[in-house]
């Protein structure tokens, strides 16, 4: 192939470049080599590793895991929690009395900076208790705890 003004030209018919392209009835040959075709292809390619990047890095952000959770053991008191935690107290405690035992939510902010939407209950990491001892951590924990005593939460994004 060579370059002939703004088109990249194959060799004339019988040519291998020719007869192993599929056979397009509105594309005639010549326009498979346009140069035009060649920088709308390679935008395309582009915007897509751009969406893919960035949908990558918005998911990232969002999902944000609060790496302080994994160092918890259950069983563990509040003391403790504050200490693991690495705060003083936490940003919210919620308590509850259901079915004869005292039920706690301890909310905490994730770590970084804190902005008005780190402090929405749902972007928050919980803590969950029972009768002062840890009994599991996170949403699915507190999910599952407040629909088998008919506590209300806010409702997942």
């Amino acid at each position: 192939m060579f370059l002939k003004g703004t088109r990249c030209v194959a060799p004339g018919p019988g040519s291998p470049y020719i007869s192993a392209l599929p056979d397009f009835p509105w594309v005639s040959r010549p326009q498979l080599f346009s140069r035009s075709n060649a920088v709308v292809a390679s935008s395309i390619r582009s915007a897509l590793v751009a969406g893919a990047v960035l949908s990558l890095i918005v998911v990232s952000a969002c999902s944000k895991k609060d790496e302080r959770l994994d160092k918890l053991s259950k069983g563990i008191g509040k003391d403790s929690v504050l200490a693991v935690m690495g705060v003083e107290k936490a940003q919210r405690i919620v308590p509850y009395l259901a079915s004869g035992h005292y039920i706690e939510a301890m909310y905490f902010t994730k770590p970084g900076p804190a902005d008005s939407a780190s402090v929405v209950l749902r972007n928050m990491s919980p803590v969950v208790m029972i009768d002062g001892k840890v009994i599991g951590w996170g949403w699915s924990t507190w999910d599952s705890v407040a629909a088998n005593n008919a506590i209300e939460l806010p409702p997942k994004k």
